[in-house]
C-alpha cells in the first residue's frame, strides 16, 4: 500500500448565537466517508498557503468566501488507510482548522465542481452530536468553540 502525506485545511464558520456550520459529505465510492457530517474544506494545492486554500474551498463547496477570525489554525492530524476508504493509499492527513464567519452570505453548494458536499446545515454541540461525523470532527469542534470563547471574551 502507497503512503501519503496530505496538507489540508478547513473552515468551521461560527456565528455570534455559537451555531456553527458542517457540511454533509458526497462520496459514494467510500463508504466511510459517505453522508458524515463534517467541517468544510480541503486539500491544498500545489502553492497556496493554507488561508488561499480555505478560500478557494469555501468558495467551491460553498459559494462564499471566508473571513478567518483567527490567525492561528487549530492542527488536526488523521490517518485514513486504504483498507478503509477503497483507495489504495494510506493517507495521513495534517489538516488546518481556521476559525470563519462567513456573515450573511447565501451558501450554494451546487457550484462545487467535484460535487462533495450534499447537504449543509448551522448546529449546536449538542446537536452536532447526534448525526454521524467524521472522525475527530466533535473534538475540533469542542478545541474550537473553547478558542472561540476567549477570543470573543477579549
Amino acid at each position: 500500500m502507497k503512503k501519503k502525506i496530505i496538507p489540508a485545511v478547513t473552515g468551521l464558520a461560527i456565528r455570534p448565537d455559537k451555531m456553527f456550520l458542517l457540511t454533509q459529505r458526497h462520496q459514494p465510492d467510500s463508504p466511510i466517508w459517505h453522508l458524515k457530517w463534517n467541517i468544510p474544506g480541503g486539500g491544498l494545492e500545489w502553492g497556496e498557503t493554507p488561508e488561499e486554500g480555505l478560500k478557494r474551498e469555501f468558495a467551491e463547496e460553498l459559494g462564499v468566501v471566508p473571513k478567518i477570525l483567527y490567525p492561528h489554525p487549530i492542527p488536526v492530524t488523521a490517518l485514513w488507510y486504504g483498507r478503509d476508504t477503497g483507495f489504495d493509499t494510506d493517507a495521513h492527513v495534517l489538516l488546518l482548522v481556521y476559525l470563519v464567519d462567513i456573515g450573511d452570505q447565501q451558501i450554494d453548494i451546487t457550484l462545487d465542481p467535484e460535487q462533495e458536499t450534499c447537504d449543509y446545515r448551522w448546529f449546536t454541540l449538542d446537536e452536532a452530536s447526534e448525526v454521524e461525523t467524521l472522525p475527530h470532527t466533535i473534538g475540533t469542534i469542542t478545541t474550537a468553540l473553547e478558542l472561540y470563547a476567549k477570543i470573543i471574551s477579549t
